[in-house]
């Protein structure tokens, strides 16, 4: 996936290097550039598909498939729209644009799922499972409004439609640092209460293991404990 990304840029870059030096930007031009940067675009969100479906088991892994295959779609579209599309029609158009738009939505999913940790706080599990709503409530707007299946937008419904967004992107954000900043505190020395308790807790984890990811997880976490007991 990252060789087709830098391949896909080269070949813009290349194009537009062409046109510059020839003097004009012609339509072969335009499509070059729109195709190979659509190319390494798509390639880039179906990584982020691809990555869930190898590390994830049963639902995570078909919905990676699902992720990659939303992307590898998009750019399809793309280039027939590009390429094929002679007609007056925004029909082509507006199938890519839905499409685009639920394959960066399906690649956020893919790499939110992907980075959650068995380990994560329930204040943490909430915040990540508010940006999968909040995204799908921003992806499901926007396809309406690119299929016009809705028209004239208020000012008001315009106004929560960025506020849903702006949530999408906080919840996005934040289980890193929270992760961090739970990380931080967990450098404190356990008293023997605090241990019994963790240990309690990672054997309830571990009943619950399925996959060598969770299990490589589980055991940095202790490795974590050790140390944290050590002092």
């Amino acid at each position: 996936m990252v060789r087709a990304l830098i391949a896909g840029l080269c070949v813009a870059a290349l194009a537009a290097i062409t046109a510059l030096l020839t003097g004009e930007f012609e339509d072969l031009h335009w499509r070059i550039v729109g195709t190979s940067l659509g190319f390494s675009f798509f390639c880039a969100l179906g990584a982020s598909g691809d990555a869930l479906r190898e590390h994830g088991r049963g639902g995570l892994a078909t919905a990676g498939a699902v992720a990659t295959g939303l992307a590898a779609l998009a750019f399809v579209l793309l280039v027939l729209a590009i390429w094929f599309d002679d007609s007056d029609s925004e029909v082509l158009w507006q199938s890519w644009g839905v499409a685009a738009v639920t394959a960066l939505w399906a690649s956020h999913w893919s790499l939110v799922l992907r980075l959650r940790r068995t380990t994560d706080s329930p204040a943490v599990q909430a915040v990540w499972k508010a940006s999968i709503v909040a995204t799908t409530v921003v992806m499901l707007a926007g396809n309406l409004a690119i299929a016009e299946v809705v028209g004239d937008i208020s000012d008001g419904l315009a106004r929560a439609f960025g506020v849903v967004l702006v949530i999408g992107v906080l919840t996005t954000a934040l289980p890193p640092i929270m992760r961090k900043l739970a990380g931080d505190a967990a450098n404190a020395r356990l008293s023997a209460d605090e241990l019994v308790r963790e240990l309690a807790e990672a054997a309830r984890r571990v009943e619950r293991i399925t996959v060598a990811e969770d299990a490589r997880r589980e055991a940095d976490s202790l490795r974590r404990l050790a140390e944290r007991v050590a002092g």
